[in-house]
């Protein structure tokens, strides 16, 4: 991908999304800290792959 914003932002949404999921499903469903949980990690997780591709 070229440009590392739309990547990020893509990346970050299908953390969220996969997290929200899977926590509404087998955990306590408190939604608003899995949206924090996923959001944090998956900007993290795209900076760390931005910065080691």
């Amino acid at each position: 991908m070229r440009n590392p914003w739309v990547f990020t932002t893509i990346n970050t949404v299908a953390w969220v999304l996969v997290w929200g999921a899977i926590q509404a499903a087998l955990f306590d469903g408190g939604l608003f800290e899995a949206v924090l949980q996923a959001g944090l990690a998956g900007i993290v997780f795209s900076m760390l792959y931005l910065y080691l591709q």
